[in-house]
């Protein structure tokens, strides 16, 4: 059995959703109901990425790893894809007070369209260009940029 873990703004983590954790960061499943869909959470309390220290940041990227192979091994049929996604504050549409980034198993045909970095087909995109003018698409990949 997996120890309890608190974490703020989120906190008690129930033992059966906690996948994993180290001294800067937990992985847990997500509460929200697809299959696979996990976060993995800053221990300490940051709620923007640039609060990351220099070496928390590479940090972060070897639990992302962690966590697509672990979820990965775990799914049938077999991924072909995942969106990895960072709400960088309340304009971006950061709901929970903490530095959090979701790592979500995607598969064919399990939503119409893939394309969200297009804003024409992202309405939560399209919404932030009309009223702040600030989201930009960069190498296809659609950011919302916080004030």
């Amino acid at each position: 059995m997996n120890p309890m873990l608190k974490l703020r703004a989120f906190g008690v983590i129930e033992s059966a959703r906690l996948l994993a954790f180290g001294d800067l960061f937990a992985v847990i499943q997500d509460k929200f109901p697809v299959s696979g869909r996990t976060l993995i959470i800053v221990r300490r309390p940051v709620t923007r990425f640039q609060e990351l220290t220099s070496a928390e940041k590479p940090r972060l990227l070897v639990w992302i790893d962690w966590t697509q192979q672990h979820v990965t091994s775990l799914q049938t049929p077999a991924l072909a894809v995942f969106n990895l996604s960072l709400n960088d504050g309340p304009a971006a549409g950061h709901t929970v007070p903490q530095l959090h980034f979701h790592v979500i198993p995607r598969f064919t045909g399990d939503i119409p369209d893939h394309r969200g970095g297009n804003p024409q087909r992202n309405p939560i995109g399209s919404t932030l260009l009309k009223r702040r003018g600030r989201a930009v698409t960069v190498a296809g990949v659609f950011l919302a940029l916080a004030p």
